[in-house]
Order: C-alpha cells, then sequence, then structure tokens
C-alpha cells in the first residue's frame, strides 16, 4: 500500500501485494529512496530510453539511406570503371603505335 509521508513523498506501508514486496526489498536493499525517488529514477531512465531508441531508428534510416545511394550509383560508378579501363588500353595502344611509327621513321631516314 502506497501512502504519503509527512515529508511529502510516497513511502510503501505493508507488504500486501507481491510487486509492492518487491519494491519495498529494491528500497530497503539500496538502503537509500523514496517510492516517489524511484518512479522519478523510473521516469528518467525511460525517457532515456526511448531518446536512444528513437536516435537509433534515425541512424538506422541514415544508413538505409546511404546504402540505398550507394547501390544507385554502383552501375553507374562501375561503367565508368569500365570507361576508364578501356581508354587507358586505348591510350596504350596507340602509345606503342607511336613508338612503332617513331622506330620506322627514324629507320627510313
Amino acid at each position: 500500500t502506497l501512502r504519503a509521508h509527512a515529508s511529502g513523498s510516497a513511502r510503501i506501508t505493508g507488504t500486501s501485494s507481491e510487486p509492492s514486496a518487491m519494491i519495498q526489498k529494491l528500497v530497503e536493499h539500496t538502503g537509500s529512496g523514496t517510492l516517489s525517488d524511484w518512479y522519478k529514477r523510473i521516469v528518467t531512465a525511460e525517457e532515456e530510453l526511448d531518446k536512444n531508441v528513437k536516435e537509433k531508428e534515425h541512424l538506422h534510416q541514415l544508413m538505409n539511406n546511404i546504402l540505398a545511394a550507394i547501390e544507385q550509383q554502383g552501375p553507374v560508378l562501375k561503367a565508368q570503371s569500365d570507361d576508364y579501363k578501356r581508354a587507358l588500353e586505348s591510350q596504350q595502344a596507340l602509345a606503342d603505335q607511336v613508338r612503332q611509327l617513331d622506330a620506322e621513321n627514324e629507320r627510313l631516314r
């Protein structure tokens, strides 16, 4: 049973119900705190938990957005990479031809 204490805080009196008995034992075990103090701690912990859950959900959504952007850009980046490799191969082939033509030009002089 919960009764108002002269100090204005609530205290557990009696152990008629199992939850009240458990709370009383918890308060006695820690050696401090009225039921109001514990209630405030629980409310604070729940608010902190809610804040952390919302932050986790927000971060999860941000990560999903980043992943979607990466997946969307993947084929474009692959195509660009393939084009770059072909350009390098083509440049190398042309450089080889220039060297061959320079060598032939020198030989013909």
